[in-house]
């Protein structure tokens, strides 16, 4: 096959290649069997994604900015990169214990391989709400604090090494009647990576009950709640 030259807007996404390769990345993505078609396999779905990440966006949709430029789609192993509708319906395809084994997994990986990116002593959770503004949408109203209002949305949950600020635990769609349980999730989560909890949990006095905090203290796991 003969070599071909196609221009990038921005070469510098093919430099995180040799670290994908190096952690093993693409091998979890496979594992996993996350969502692919016969035309977008899951390795190429994942790299889309996290293409337009390395650019520097937050939004899925902002994929029809980039999606007919062939040296990004190179990088995921296509001509041209997904449209928008593709890529913000993707996680309509994925289950819950599906995204939990990827992070799992991810998490291990990182953890063998940069252990000095996970040396915090204390760990922080927190819920974090993200709006929905259909016109007709089913969620439940969750209290968003940059708007200072509840509004219908999803409810979000991330625990976070307090030192590397690295992401060690993402769990979406929580319901209000659900939401005390989420901290011992994450214990039973995080002991299936590391056996024993070692870190300090720090959450908001609200988080959770005073029955799974009594839990948490039999289970001589420490904590220190924030008024």
């Amino acid at each position: 096959m003969l070599p071909i030259k196609v221009d990038c807007p921005v070469v510098g996404i093919y430099f995180f290649i040799p670290y994908l390769l190096e952690l093993g990345i693409i091998d979890i993505i496979k594992q996993c069997k996350l969502p692919g078609s016969s035309v977008i396999n899951n390795v190429s779905a994942c790299l889309s994604m996290l293409a337009l990440k390395l650019l520097g966006h937050e939004r899925l949709g902002t994929m029809d900015n980039y999606d007919a430029e062939p040296g990004l789609g190179f990088f995921a192993g296509l001509s041209l990169l997904p449209k928008a509708t593709y890529m913000c319906t993707y996680s309509c395809r994925t289950s819950e214990q599906m995204m939990l084994n990827f992070q799992k997994q991810l998490l291990q990986k990182f953890m063998v391989e940069q252990p000095e990116l996970y040396g915090g002593d204390c760990i922080n959770l927190d819920f974090h709400s993200i709006p929905h503004y259909g016109t007709e949408s089913e969620m439940e109203k969750v209290w968003c604090g940059a708007k200072h209002q509840a509004l219908k949305g999803a409810n979000t949950v991330f625990a976070q090494d307090n030192k590397n600020n690295m992401i060690l635990y993402t769990r979406a769609d929580i319901l209000r009647k659900e939401e005390t349980l989420e901290v011992k999730k994450f214990v039973d989560y995080y002991k299936s990576i590391k056996k024993e909890i070692t870190e300090t949990l720090v959450f908001d006095c609200k988080f959770t009950s005073y029955k799974i905090l009594n839990d948490l203290d039999i289970d001589d796991i420490h904590f220190v709640t924030l008024r």
